[in-house]
């Protein structure tokens, strides 16, 4: 299950996005309803295939999942920090859900707030305002979504922010196994050596009739 707290990271907070091989993977399926739904949807899950955290050993993290059914979607638009133009978005990719990092000997961390949905960024700019330094182009941004599977629902309490993920880098190795535990079990992970940048940063999901 997952457990929910009252706190949520600041929106200075960089966090990182690693690539994992999951043990067992899982497929499963969830609902969710983002800012651009009228309806909850049906989504199937697959993974882990990513870790998103604060720092590489400690504090609150996301396991990430693929979406496995990416059906067919409008182009959609966000508005990102303090101005500039809104990012184009393509339907989502991933599913970001929190976690706890277990590790031997040590207190399992708190997981964040919230469940969010990646969506990949299209002709993405060569920067925005808020993103680390050269951190280069958004390549998904992260929106809230209502989340239920089976009697386990957590709602969207913040939405008016989100995490930018930006292009892949290479991470210095880590060969280090480890564990996670959220809605859906124990997932033990072996670390890969691509991950990315990412920050929560303020966004606003562009409506239909919105003015410009």
């Amino acid at each position: 299950m997952i457990a929910v707290t009252l706190g949520v990271a600041r929106a200075a907070d960089a966090w990182v996005w690693r690539d994992v091989t999951a043990e067992a993977p899982i497929d499963h399926s969830v609902m969710v309803r983002g800012a651009f739904d009228d309806t909850h949807r049906k989504i199937r899950l697959a993974g882990p295939v990513a870790v998103t955290a604060r720092d590489a050993d400690a504090g609150p993290c996301f396991t990430v999942y693929a979406v496995a059914n990416r059906g067919d979607e409008p182009e959609r638009t966000a508005q990102v920090g303090g101005g500039g133009e809104p990012l184009r978005l393509d339907s989502p990719a991933f599913l970001l859900v929190p976690a706890r990092r277990l590790r031997d000997s040590e207190q399992a961390s708190e997981p964040p707030h919230g469940v969010y949905e990646a969506r990949p960024v299209l002709d993405p700019p060569a920067a925005i305002d808020g993103g680390p330094a050269a951190a280069g182009p958004p390549a998904y941004l992260c929106l809230p979504v209502d989340y239920r599977h089976h009697f386990e629902r957590v709602p969207v309490t913040v939405a008016d922010r989100g995490l930018v993920i930006f292009a892949a880098r290479d991470l210095p190795p880590d060969i280090a196994r480890r564990a996670t535990a959220d809605d859906f079990g124990i997932s033990r992970l072996a670390p890969g050596s691509t991950g990315r940048p990412v920050v929560w940063l303020p966004v606003r999901p562009v409506q239909d009739g919105d003015l410009p």
